[in-house]
């Protein structure tokens, strides 16, 4: 029986990335913040998922945890404008925020997008949903305290989507590897609910896409 051939995930990866559009040009960046610490943004094979999931269902609202400078923002807002849908984007460093807030403002996207300031423990509890798309993308140490509340927003048949979920087999920085714990604890909760389905992909440092039931 002939071996199979050797498939290269690595491989395929930079391949597909390579047919994938750019990522949205922003006019506040990192090189503008001297000495704020901004999370890298969700990479762009999840983020041309996402744009379309809200292509083909339409979300009224959608929910960010976690703005950093406004990226995956803005590529959702500008096709959610088509459909007369919302983003709300949560941000809880001020700097970030206020950058976050330009390049909204600068992309035309001010009546799409809103970004809130705050920690989003204190944020989530008084918003009210349901949303179609939640992306959670905040600190990791927060994944699972907040996850009985964001599938509580979540509408049936929408999607949570959380990434760096590989973070626990990535040879993470020392400064770092106190999070590979957490987010297994936080895939192991995911794999036990029977309100969410969940797969997880190898995108960027992993995505999980949650469905409620």
């Amino acid at each position: 029986m002939p071996h199979p051939p050797r498939f290269d995930l690595q491989r395929a990866l930079d391949y597909i990335s390579g047919l994938t559009p750019p990522p949205v040009t922003l006019a506040v960046t990192a090189a503008d913040l001297p000495g704020v610490l901004t999370r890298p943004p969700l990479d762009p094979l999840s983020v041309g998922l996402l744009e379309n999931f809200v292509r083909a269902r339409r979300p009224s609202r959608v929910l960010e945890v976690g703005a950093s400078l406004g990226q995956t923002a803005l590529a959702l807002g500008r096709i959610l404008r088509e459909s007369g849908g919302k983003l709300t984007t949560i941000e809880i460093v001020p700097e970030i925020a206020g950058a976050a807030r330009e390049n909204v403002r600068a992309a035309g996207l001010a009546d799409v997008v809103e970004v809130v300031l705050g920690d989003a423990n204190a944020v989530l509890p008084d918003l009210a949903g349901p949303f179609g798309l939640i992306l959670q993308d905040s600190e990791k140490d927060d994944y699972l305290p907040q996850l009985d509340r964001l599938a509580g927003l979540l509408e049936t048949g929408g999607w949570l989507v959380t990434d760096d979920v590989l973070f626990p087999v990535i040879d993470l920085p020392e400064t770092a590897r106190h999070w590979q714990p957490v987010v297994d604890a936080y895939n192991r909760a995911l794999r036990r609910r029977t309100d969410l389905d969940t797969v997880w992909l190898p995108l960027g440092y992993g995505i999980a896409v949650s469905v409620k039931l």
